[in-house]
């Protein structure tokens, strides 16, 4: 019911204003870029969240390492749902908005879900593949139209494309 996923938002740390509507199963809900791609990533891992970091390693010129990421990981959902989820999003990818991605030269298979706020403000797009998880949001700090009609699908989708099929040409 909608409180128990109203629940599970807040306990996933995706959103804080999550109101008592149906609508929040579409996602109608204030949250940051990092924390949906955060719980995507979830999804893409049976419910376990990494916690998110921008260096995984670095080297000195001879390639020792000076310093390495030391992850931790939180279970946000049960695998069964995870599972569930992430089904819904690959038929996204292939019968929803993200079958566009294709189109854009994406290839590989993956899940993922566009995203357009009222009046065209915020464009997303997040998903993932076997490795890699990736949200992309377009608009301005301030918010205001972008384009009309300026879709996750149209704006944000392609950027993704080109993230993913250069982390997949590198090896994820």
């Amino acid at each position: 019911g909608i409180e128990r996923v109203r629940e599970n938002i807040l306990a996933a740390g995706i959103g804080s204003d999550v109101p008592k509507y149906p609508s929040i199963f579409l996602g109608s809900f204030s949250g940051s870029l990092r924390a949906l791609t955060v719980a995507y990533a979830a999804l893409a891992n049976d419910g376990v969240a990494p916690s998110p970091h921008l260096l995984d390693r670095v080297e000195d010129p001879q390639g020792r390492v000076l310093y390495r990421y030391k992850g931790s990981v939180q279970r946000i959902l049960p695998s069964n749902v995870a599972r569930l989820t992430a089904g819904v999003l690959r038929e996204a990818m292939t019968r929803g908005t993200g079958q566009i991605a294709a189109a854009f030269g994406y290839r590989g298979e993956a899940a993922g879900k566009t995203g357009t706020t009222n009046d065209y403000k915020d464009a997303w797009f997040i998903g993932f593949d076997r490795e890699t998880t990736c949200g992309v949001w377009v608009g301005f700090d301030q918010p205001k139209r972008i384009v009309d009609r300026g879709y996750g699908a149209t704006l944000a989708l392609p950027i993704w494309v080109k993230i993913m099929n250069a982390a997949n040409a590198e090896g994820g």
